[in-house]
């Protein structure tokens, strides 16, 4: 008890109590300083932009809060500096290519911070603010991640503030406890924390925004991937109502969540939480208290131990690729069941655009292509070659997807027969000629038939929402050795989203896409319309932005895949149980 107190005494004395006063800003020739309700944040200017980076918005989550909802930060008149990206949350090493990973700097449980840049700093203005949540599979990633500079965007436009936040991810963000031992209701929401960091950086921002020129009444979120995700998560959570305008979607919808049922049960079939249990067996714990006196290093070195891309695939249970958001049923859900509360008309007066990219899934595919097959009851079925290991996990996903009936079986044997997919002939592997279908099958069934369904739902109840469907090449992956083209695969969009032409994965042949697909961001969170048809689920008119760059608006593009596959997407998501990662060996 005398450590605990002395722990909420510490995070006191940092953050402690101060209320913003009538004039909140002051600047220097280099810095700029604006006062919130937790603190004078200083940050600094850098030709046009004012930035602060680094700034707390929540007590850190460290101690007697590891594991509990995320605590406001108190009011203070502390001076904090804002010159530099927080703490990492607490993760694994990210070998997924990403250069430099976010998970390469310094990681730490205190990693409840966001950033902000603004153009032509002016405190009177009411500027729209974008918001965004990096992705990273709920287990990896961070704001200091170069992809998600903020800079680039809010150089486009004077009239937008960007903001980009931390959150708890992997076993502190994304494992539910509920039957671990010594678990209480205090830790009941252990499923769902990092959602409810990103809420409260929301309501930070809702608090104090306006000290920065922003409007805390035209706020969008966006995100990618996990981002993307949580975007989707936050437009039916009841507790986030209120807290933004507009949400923008991308690569990610409510499909990758786990209802409670399966993510505490206690089958060993990689379920969720079997990360506790996992992470217990590693660190030699027995019970939550146990688990509470690990150290960060405890915690980092129990995710390497069990968590690789190798790994991953090879039966690991802790971090990516299980890390899924838990919802529950019932009117006191906190997170209730994404598609469940969209039929239900949750999300009501709020703009959505929401879109998926070509070959989803490649982007794994060519991640994967150099591991090892060791399991003897795989190996020789595929005998090792570039791609042996990924086609090994297309087999297996496709046939673990294809297991729940109603039709599911016949529906992917039928759009693998009848489908065919861009990277056929760009790119033939001759030991199995379908397995570009079945990554573009799994593409359909992670990102695209779950974002059709959601914008089905969302447009269903009156709402504005605009779809689109992004092919310009992933340009970083496509030009490294031994790489051919991998087409727009994951994350391929990101960089044009941000107007970032410094990333490596934006190619500078499209620099007039990259301005106007920015540009379609920005419009989208000043008036809620990007510039193209709105959706509506009987014609799904699309902004399709095709691989070399130009863009038209299709109706209800590809077709033939939604008609396949759109009337068993139910039957496996959101009604399932757990997906568990075949035992195929490792690197």
């Amino acid at each position: 008890m005398k450590k605990t107190i002395l722990l909420l005494l510490a995070a006191a004395a940092v953050l402690s109590i101060a209320g913003c006063k009538n004039s909140p800003q002051s600047e220097s020739q280099d810095s700029v300083t604006v006062e919130c309700h937790n603190g004078k944040m200083v940050g600094y200017r850098d030709g046009h932009l004012a930035i602060f980076k680094g700034i707390p918005f929540a007590v850190p989550p460290t101690g007697e809060l590891r594991w509990k909802d995320p605590v406001e930060a108190p009011e203070s008149d502390v001076e904090i500096i804002c010159k530099k990206f927080g703490h990492v949350a607490i993760q694994a090493q990210d070998i997924t290519g990403s250069e430099p990973a976010a998970s390469s700097n310094d990681k730490d449980e205190d990693c409840l911070t966001l950033n902000i840049w603004t153009q032509d700093f002016n405190p009177n203005a009411k500027k729209a603010v974008m918001f965004y949540i990096h992705g990273g599979a709920y287990a990896l990633g961070g704001t200091v991640d170069p992809m998600y500079d903020g800079q680039y965007l809010a150089a486009s436009d004077s009239d937008i503030i960007v903001v980009t936040t931390n959150y708890r991810v992997s076993v502190l963000g994304f494992m539910p406890l509920d039957n671990v031992p010594g678990y209480t209701d205090e830790y009941k929401n252990a499923g769902i924390l990092g959602l409810l960091d990103q809420q409260m950086a929301l309501k930070w921002v809702k608090r104090n925004i306006s000290k920065f020129g922003g409007d805390p009444d035209n706020v969008t979120i966006f995100g990618e991937s996990a981002g993307g995700g949580s975007v989707a998560c936050h437009l039916v959570m009841p507790s986030s109502k209120g807290l933004f305008k507009r949400a923008i979607i991308m690569s990610g919808e409510g499909c990758i969540t786990s209802p409670r049922v399966a993510a505490v049960s206690q089958t060993d079939d990689g379920t969720a939480l079997n990360q506790a249990k996992r992470l217990m067996d590693i660190t030699r714990t027995t019970d939550l208290a146990g688990l509470k006196e690990l150290t960060k290093e405890d915690l980092i070195n129990a995710l390497e131990a069990d968590t690789s891309y190798g790994g991953t695939l090879g039966g690991a249970v802790l971090g990516s690729l299980v890390s899924f958001p838990v919802y529950d049923d019932g009117p006191d859900a906190v997170l209730p069941n994404p598609y469940e509360a969209l039929k239900n008309g949750a999300g009501k007066d709020v703009d959505m655009m929401i879109g998926t990219n070509f070959h989803e899934m490649s982007y794994f595919g060519f991640l994967f292509k150099d591991l090892v097959i060791t399991n003897p009851s795989y190996k020789d079925k595929y005998p090792h070659n570039k791609f042996s290991y990924w086609n090994a996990f297309c087999d297996y996903a496709v046939g673990k997807f294809g297991t729940d009936g109603q039709g599911v079986k016949d529906a992917f044997k039928k759009y693998i027969e009848e489908c065919p997919s861009d990277m056929d002939t760009v790119f033939v592997y001759e030991p199995d000629r379908n397995i570009w279908r079945k990554t573009d099958l799994l593409s359909e069934m992670f990102f695209r038939q779950g974002s059709i369904l959601t914008a089905d739902l969302h447009s269903g109840s009156g709402n504005n929402t605009y779809m689109y469907y992004f092919g310009v090449p992933h340009y970083g992956y496509a030009v490294r050795p031994n790489n051919p083209w991998v087409g727009a695969c994951h994350a391929a969009d990101v960089p044009y989203a941000f107007n970032n032409y410094d990333h490596l994965y934006y190619d500078s042949s499209y620099s007039a896409l990259r301005r106007a697909w920015s540009s379609a961001f920005i419009q989208f969170a000043k008036t809620g319309n990007p510039g193209w048809d709105k959706y509506d689920s009987k014609d799904r008119k699309t902004m399709v932005i095709e691989p070399d760059g130009t863009m038209k608006v299709v109706s209800n593009p590809r077709k033939e895949r939604t008609d396949i596959l759109q009337p068993v997407f139910l039957n496996y998501f959101n009604a399932r149980k757990s997906v568990t990662t075949p035992n195929f060996g490792k690197n």
